[in-house]
């Protein structure tokens, strides 16, 4: 009888389900691989290791399914299936085909365990994906990761930790769980994220944490504290950043703390908790105390009004925001992890060389009156008829005022 080592690195049974294929992962060592969505759903039911010098990889659409339980009873839980990277991963998911990582069964958190970079890895590239019902979705040892919007939610303990390597997130959100970003000992950057519902969204608290971490543009929303650090000498950086509604400070470190914290260009507007900083931390250059008008407690976006929108300081910007809005839109980027996009009405064909606004837009604007397209409804006017000589009066005043 072949061991479950050897049936997972020598073969894959593959099952069908009525119109649907599966492709059963029985646990163990995986040769390099790319898995397509012909064959998915991959059902994982059992640890498996990509070992080192080998690559798996996974093309957009494929989901993975996790069991509920190992079934080779090893690796830090022997209760919970891992996925333990010691060679590379490369999940190549897209907008419209994103890669999924979950449970077989069940909602919630601590289902399995979660995605592991163990140390020796080459790293990992995730882009376009989604990680739920782990432990702690991603544990990153060694090597080079590249998160590029990756959603991670339902987890218990950790969206993420830093324990080595080198960190490049970008358009990530952690929902939920102890903290989204725990660093013990690597370094890097996260751009553009959104935390919400955590103990802490970034905790830095470890003696090994000796290097330095940046979020730029991160939304940090009703979390404990949005920035927490304890132990440790390294330093953690927020830039152009909102730090909203949080139930403690919204940035906080104990008097015994010894992490360093900049915070720069950062709107820090603890409402709810004792104060925006715990004593003996204080703010730097171009931050406000104001709220920032978030959509929702659930959505970053900022409502019109907001003190965010043209705020963040330009040495900071980075080129895009959460959603993939090239950043900025106005004169100036926006605090946060979202851009308001900047709607000229005037530009009815929504040119961008310029002049931006010219005559191809009295004849856009024409085209749509006469298709009686709501665009042409300028004044916003309710009676009938909503169109009307009155909407080219409007037009021609928005345009002769410009895209300011």
């Amino acid at each position: 009888m072949r061991s479950p080592r050897i049936a997972a690195a020598g073969a894959i049974l593959s099952a069908a389900a009525g119109a649907s294929a599966q492709t059963i992962i029985a646990g163990g060592n995986l040769p390099s691989a790319t898995w397509t969505v012909g064959g998915s759903p991959f059902v994982i039911t059992g640890d498996v290791t990509i070992p080192a010098g080998n690559v798996l990889t996974l093309q957009p659409g494929v989901t993975v399914l996790v069991a509920g339980t190992d079934g080779l009873g090893a690796g830090l839980d022997p209760t919970r299936v891992e996925i333990i990277v010691q060679g590379a991963l490369l999940c190549l998911g897209s907008t419209a085909a994103p890669v999924t990582f979950r449970a077989q069964s069940g909602t919630g958190s601590a289902l399995w365990y979660g995605i592991r970079i163990a140390s020796g890895s080459t790293g990992a590239s995730i882009t376009d994906a989604s990680i739920q019902n782990t432990v702690t979705a991603l544990m990153m040892a060694a090597g080079s990761v590249g998160l590029h919007h990756v959603s991670v939610s339902d987890f218990r303990d950790h969206g993420l930790v830093l324990a080595g390597g080198s960190l490049a997130a970008d358009r990530c959100t952690f929902i939920g769980g102890a903290s989204g970003v725990n660093v013990t000992g690597g370094g890097g950057t996260v751009s553009n994220g959104y935390f919400s519902g955590q103990a802490a969204g970034v905790l830095a608290n470890a003696a090994a944490f000796s290097n330095v971490v940046t979020c730029s543009h991160c939304t940090f929303d009703r979390c404990g504290s949005g920035v927490s650090v304890g132990a440790g000498n390294g330093a953690v950086n927020i830039r152009n950043s909102i730090i909203a509604h949080s139930q403690n400070y919204g940035v906080f470190r104990p008097i015994d703390g010894t992490v360093q914290v900049s915070v720069l260009s950062t709107d820090v507007y603890s409402d709810t908790g004792p104060g925006n900083f715990a004593p003996g931390l204080s703010p730097g250059s171009g931050c406000i105390f104001l709220d920032p008008l978030l959509a929702s407690p659930t959505d970053p976006h900022l409502l019109p009004g907001s003190p965010c929108i043209n705020a963040a300081a330009p040495a900071y910007c980075t080129s895009s925001d959460l959603f993939g809005t090239p950043r900025p839109q106005g004169p100036a980027c926006d605090m946060g992890a979202a851009e308001v996009p900047f709607v000229c009405y005037p530009n009815c064909d929504n040119s961008t060389a310029a002049p931006i606004l010219n005559v191809q837009d009295f004849s856009c604007f024409l085209q749509k009156f006469a298709s009686q397209d709501a665009y042409a409804n300028c004044d916003a006017s309710t009676a009938a008829p909503t169109l009307n000589v009155q909407d080219f009066s409007c037009f021609l005043q928005k345009f002769a005022a410009g895209c300011n």
